[in-house]
């Protein structure tokens, strides 16, 4: 799926999050997370050159040179160095793994009346100069409640992949999880002003609504995926079990009128 550098967009409610994660369990892609796992696999980390000269304690010490080959000799301060500021720990065979475990869970222990409380959000900058040994291509991850956002989307490299929903889907999606403009919505009225705009500057894309921000940003979209039919995917033997089951999951933090109403499965 994708074998390729991804860089995907989404407008505020369509699935965003639950499409990464369905994304990274397929085990091919990589971005750069907070770090949420402590560091234990000392031989294989290095600190940068100006971190390692600022701690370093005597001249009895190897030179840089030396301890990128050598490592940290048991050292402890030089371990205990390590599990702050190494500058390579995706570099560690199977960390990835373990940290987007982590985090996988954190994200997704949801309370459905603070939906956003959990999200745990990627680091494009970050992912832009990192590598992770396990996993071959990287996603650069944008979520747009503008169009001036499908401006930052674009700066960001890899396959151009839109995902989108239909404008009283998305519209729906957002007002359960108080996400997108009602994250900040006051009262009833607020929300009805937002969906009367949302509505009435949705343009049509494949004989489907969408709207304003998602519209203008699969103008350059090199691939395009329908919330809908994603989870279809997800939820088919094209799937792996782990994403099978977080599809299941994730369907059923949402309400039935909601699924029903949306098709969302």
């Amino acid at each position: 799926m994708f074998d390729s550098d991804l860089n995907v967009f989404y407008a505020g409610g369509s699935g965003g999050f639950y499409f990464l994660h369905c994304l990274l369990l397929n085990k091919q892609h990589f971005c750069h997370f907070p770090r949420q796992i402590d560091i234990t696999l000392h031989p294989v980390l290095r600190l940068e050159k100006t971190d390692y000269d600022n701690i370093k304690t005597n001249t009895q010490w190897p030179s840089y040179e030396e301890y990128l080959i050598l490592g940290n000799a048991g050292n402890p301060e030089l371990i205990s160095a390590e599990q702050q500021w190494a500058f390579n720990y995706e570099m560690v065979p199977g960390w990835f793994d373990k940290q987007f475990d982590v985090i996988h869970s954190k994200n997704w222990n949801i309370n459905p009346q603070a939906w956003k409380s959990t999200e745990i959000w990627p680091r494009n900058q970050d992912t832009l100069v990192r590598s992770c040994t396990d996993r071959k291509y990287k996603i650069f991850y944008t979520c747009a409640g503008v169009i001036d956002d499908v401006e930052e989307w674009l700066k960001w490299p890899g396959k151009k992949i839109v995902l989108y929903t239909d404008i009283r889907t998305q519209l729906r999606l957002a007002m359960s999880k108080k996400a997108w403009y009602y994250y900040k919505a006051k009262n009833n009225q607020d929300k009805i002003n937002i969906i009367k705009k949302e509505i009435r500057q949705s343009k049509v894309y494949k004989q489907c609504d969408v709207g304003l921000t998602a519209f203008e940003a699969l103008q350059h979209a090199d691939e395009s995926v329908k919330l809908q039919d994603f989870i279809k995917l997800m939820s088919s033997d094209a799937a792996n079990k782990q994403q099978q089951q977080f599809t299941h999951q994730w369907l059923n933090y949402h309400s039935h009128d909601l699924r029903r109403r949306s098709q969302l499965g």
